[in-house]
């Protein structure tokens, strides 16, 4: 295993003799030098101007993949992974393609310090999209959490137990209402589609009659685990606290007619038992606003900032800061004595994209923020999986690699505890098989000869590795506990209408067609249709879609657990 450190660059040839996956041949990389949220930004590129390209992230603490990019065939010999924040420090890149010379570098974005929601329009409709992202002393911005059609965020949250929160609305055209997001923090990969995900979209705030707030809330902010809430209203400014379980609102205190509010934000400054704010000031300023905990109602102007457009608030080192949105969207750093702002560099990246309209951020200081990557969407557990870095994951990481790597734990015999449990009109059997090795697929059957997936033959070969392990299951929702030989890669099959013997009696070949029985694969090339059907969920949980031709892609057919020990 080759290093990579920081803003350097090295050299690799792509060869025959490389692992494979998907037709690529693969070198990898420990990454050097990281530390929690760095912005990082990886180029590959390739003397092979006809070929794919594809870059591989992966946390090697959880073994999951965090972010992938691919070329079509036509690459034009460069790729790259760009703006990409890491929450963490140990991950290793893969990069691939079929041949050729290439270079591999990282520019290092910087340390991200703020994270950073925009909310931007679409094409000039009323809907919007909210990217979520992070900021680093560089000031650019780097979209960690893809886009989200049709949400309007005005501020975002964090308790002091890592739990984030957004408040808004479902678009700009929806009736009025407040509505409160959980962000999911959970980090996970859906085939290779990494997009964004606003978490459980939570119910309407009410007040504590069970009305919904008259106003529009524009800032959240936690004081420990007791979230606050600024509503403007048409008669005036309100403080609130909101039970985020029960979505209720109960008024803490009217506000000074002269605090007005539109779009602005408070952050909370424990030194001093208040909150600082910002609000309308002139047309050319806003101002900053000093709300004691003790006594809101008796909130008192500080100064004048001296910029317009300040939508966010936080403390970064002690350091009182703030966004600036519209034009020349930056960083401002704000004295909270007088309020005076200074404008620093503009935030670059996606927020000069033509439309950006609102930028809100917070203080990355937890490290439990959940600045990672989150599927287009999660098939749950529908038990408890193993933990991570348990026996069995060290592959899944890895593309198509849904997979129990058992390789560390040769000549020992272990137990597997596989559970099933199935959603499905058919009825589904799973074995496992035995691999040469996990990116490939390829069965080894003697004298030297392999088979890949595709290859003829490969489905009987699985199902005879399947069998000779005594690795099946008869049915949906069963429990099992089976040896296991270590010093294997394991492979799942699933069997949709029929068992193991059904298939090798009614359709050996895997002949595609609708309603009929079929053996799907981890490794699409030896489905019958060529599509994905698993999903890893979580370690050593495999989530599958039992329909030809991808049926209803809920992933929920058959959702297999294998929990491994020692013996």
């Amino acid at each position: 295993m080759t290093n990579l450190a920081l803003s350097q660059t090295v050299s690799g040839a792509f060869t025959a003799d490389d692992p494979k996956v998907s037709g690529y041949s693969i070198d990898q990389y420990d990454l050097t030098g990281l530390d929690d949220y760095r912005q990082l930004t990886i180029e590959l590129t390739s003397s092979n101007t006809i070929g794919p390209l594809l870059i591989n992230l992966i946390d090697t603490k959880t073994g999951k993949l965090v972010a992938i990019q691919e070329t079509p065939v036509i690459s034009q010999g460069k790729l790259s992974l760009s703006n990409t924040t890491v929450p963490g420090a140990s991950y290793r890149l893969l990069v691939g393609g079929q041949s050729g010379s290439y270079t591999v570098s990282t520019v290092d974005g910087g340390k991200a310090t703020s994270l950073v929601s925009t909310t931007q329009s679409q094409g000039g409709r009323s809907m919007s999209s909210v990217t979520a992202g992070t900021v680093g002393t560089s000031g650019k911005f780097f979209p960690v959490a893809g886009s989200a059609a049709g949400y309007s965020l005005s501020d975002l949250a964090l308790s002091a137990s890592g739990q984030f929160y957004g408040i808004g609305k479902p678009s700009p055209s929806s009736p009025a209402g407040n509505i409160l997001y959980q962000i999911n923090p959970s980090g996970s990969y859906s085939q290779q589609v990494l997009e964004a995900g606003l978490g459980v979209i939570d119910a309407q705030i009410k007040d504590t009659q069970g009305n919904a707030l008259s106003g529009t809330v524009d800032a959240i902010e936690f004081v420990g685990e007791k979230l606050y809430a600024l509503d403007r209203t048409t008669t005036g400014n309100k403080l609130y606290t909101i039970d985020p379980t029960n979505k209720v609102a109960t008024l803490v205190s009217d506000l000074p007619t002269g605090f007005v509010t539109n779009g602005d934000d408070f952050v909370y400054d424990a030194a001093n038992s208040r909150f600082l704010a910002t609000a309308v000031g002139t047309a050319t300023s806003d101002t900053l606003w000093q709300i004691p905990l003790a006594n809101p109602a008796g909130a008192t102007e500080i100064g004048s900032i001296g910029l317009t457009g300040l939508t966010a608030l936080s403390f970064e080192n002690g350091q009182l800061t703030g966004f600036k949105n519209g034009t020349n969207p930056g960083k401002v750093t704000i004295n909270p004595a007088t309020g005076a702002g200074t404008l620093g560099q503009p935030i670059l990246g996606i927020l000069n994209i033509s439309g950006a309209t609102t930028i809100v951020g917070e203080n990355v200081t937890n490290p439990n923020i959940p600045t990672v990557l989150t599927p287009i969407s999660i098939t749950p557990s529908l038990f408890p999986t193993s933990a991570p870095g348990s026996i069995g994951t060290k592959s899944q990481g890895l593309n198509e690699g849904r997979v129990i790597d058992l390789t560390d734990f040769n000549n020992q015999l272990l137990k597997a505890n596989i559970t099933t449990k199935g959603d499905a009109a058919y009825t589904n059997n799973i074995g496992f098989y035995t691999v040469k090795d996990a990116l490939t697929g390829a069965i080894d059957i003697g004298n030297g000869q392999t088979l890949q997936p595709g290859d003829s033959g490969y489905a009987q070969a699985a199902i005879k590795s399947a069998v000779a392990n005594s690795l099946q299951l008869a049915k949906n929702d069963q429990k099992s506990n089976l040896d296991v030989p270590g010093g294997n890669v394991y492979a799942p099959i699933v069997i949709a209408q029929g068992s193991l013997a059904d298939f090798a009696r009614d359709n050996s070949s895997n002949a595609g067609g609708a309603n009929v029985i079929h053996a799907y694969f981890n490794y699409s090339g030896a489905n019958p249709d060529k599509l994905d059907h698993f999903r890893l969920t979580g370690p050593n949980t495999f989530a599958v879609e039992d329909q030809f031709g991808g049926g209803d892609n809920d992933f929920n057919d058959l959702i297999v657990n294998v929990n491994v020990r020692i013996a």
